[in-house]
């Protein structure tokens, strides 16, 4: 750990204006035993080829499947899926510089959409890094229907927990993590 680093994100938390986000290290992913009821969540992270959700496809989709208690606690990881999408004309070189994905990489690959529909399916949370653009492409290439889930990871986490915990049951509902951790590829 680089302690000038972490004094540095310290300071930044210390004010309303910033949140610190740190690198999940494996070792941090430890299972868990539970008391209780548990329930299931994903984590989604999703790359396209452009910002319009009603037009531009997803180029790289990345599943991870987690357990967790209901007042917050991680309990496990799952599964974990990951896809390249091939979007059928060639990628725009601005979003090959932004995402690092090639047309060598998408070409003539595709999403196991019924694989995606099935996890959704089972989850009573979804995460997403940017929500509404990652929820809004994910129901446009795969038909999964996520519904009334809290799952922006920039807009809190947490209010997902708390909302799940206050009604006492669940609520229907990065691609480079789930490469880390081993995810399942087609």
């Amino acid at each position: 750990m680089n302690t000038k680093l972490e004094k540095m994100a310290a300071t930044l938390e210390a004010s309303d204006d910033y949140r610190v986000l740190r690198r999940l290290n494996d070792a941090d992913i430890v299972a868990q035993e539970a008391d209780g009821p548990t329930y299931r969540g994903i984590y989604l992270d999703v790359e396209a080829e452009g910002l319009d959700t009603e037009r531009d496809n997803i180029t790289e989709l990345a599943m991870l499947e987690f357990e967790f208690a209901k007042d917050g606690t991680f309990m496990g990881l799952l599964n974990g899926l990951h896809f390249y999408n091939d979007p059928g004309r060639p990628l725009k070189p601005e979003i090959t510089k932004i995402t690092g994905i090639t047309d060598d990489m998408v070409a003539g690959q595709s999403i196991d959409r019924m694989a995606v529909v099935g996890m959704v399916q089972r989850c009573q949370l979804v995460i997403a890094h940017n929500a509404s653009y990652d929820r809004q492409l994910l129901e446009a290439d795969t038909g999964a229907t996520v519904i009334s889930v809290k799952w922006c990871a920039t807009t809190g986490v947490p209010m997902a927990i708390r909302s799940l915990h206050e009604a006492d049951r669940p609520r229907p509902g990065n691609a480079r993590l789930a490469r880390r951790t081993g995810a399942s590829r087609s």
